[in-house]
């Protein structure tokens, strides 16, 4: 046997060692993600099976990169829901594109990729809302994410719900959307990820919401938007 074969063959042993050690090293790892993630859906206490399987499944997830974010509307194709901001708190959804104001929005009929296209456009979070209050009027918030929606992005309409007016089509827009981000798939989960920052203007939004309806309490009431709605509203986002 010439030096050459006994030299490609130690190469070829070596290589299968190191990947069998990886994979023992990643095992490992993610064994103890998982077992975290156990421990911390059980310390919740009221969480369902599926919602106790979804943590622990989801136990080895990344946060994303902000390239990734810029892909969303081709690779990713809408499936992306584990999303979670860096360490300033803040959403990477709208760190671009945003010299545009609500004038520039294109037609509000849109796809979730056209949406973030639009949204991003906006200059201001008081224009986000604006075209947030749009396309609600037309029903389109529930068409769109109709199944899930990235958890970064639920924290940037939330800052852009923050501007909303004290009257009774404003506060309308902002609890009906609230109530559909419930209704997503992985909305309970998608709560785990959410930064201290963002849970503070989570229950921001809501004080806002509250402290509005002692200003219009009879029309709101006849919207079935009522004090005790938006109470049992906020304990689902636990803030």
């Amino acid at each position: 046997m010439t030096q050459e074969n006994t030299s490609q063959r130690a190469s070829i042993d070596l290589k299968g060692l190191q990947e069998e050690l990886q994979k023992a090293i990643d095992d490992d790892k993610r064994y103890w993600l998982e077992n975290d993630a156990k421990f911390r859906a059980v310390d919740q206490g009221t969480i369902t099976y599926d919602e106790f399987r979804d943590i622990v499944k989801a136990a080895h997830l990344q946060p994303l990169e902000c390239k990734d974010l810029k892909n969303l509307s081709t690779s990713h194709k809408g499936c992306i829901w584990n999303l979670v901001s860096g360490s300033s708190g803040t959403s990477n959804y709208i760190a671009d594109e945003s010299s545009n104001s609500t004038a520039n929005i294109e037609n509000l009929t849109m796809t979730k990729e056209s949406f973030l296209k639009n949204f991003k456009k906006c200059s201001t979070d008081q224009e986000r809302f604006v075209m947030l209050r749009n396309i609600s009027v037309d029903g389109e918030i529930p068409r769109i994410f109709s199944l899930e929606i990235p958890v970064d992005l639920m924290s940037s309409i939330v800052r852009a719900l923050i501007e909303f007016d004290d009257n009774p089509e404003s506060i309308k827009t902002v609890y009906s959307i609230l109530k559909h981000f419930t209704k997503v798939q992985r909305f309970e989960l998608g709560l785990q990820f959410l930064s201290s920052i963002e849970k503070k203007e989570y229950g921001k939004l809501f004080d806002k919401l509250l402290a509005s309806t002692q200003v219009c309490q009879q029309d709101l009431v006849q919207l079935g938007i009522t004090e005790c709605e938006i109470k049992l509203l906020r304990e689902k986002y636990k803030v």
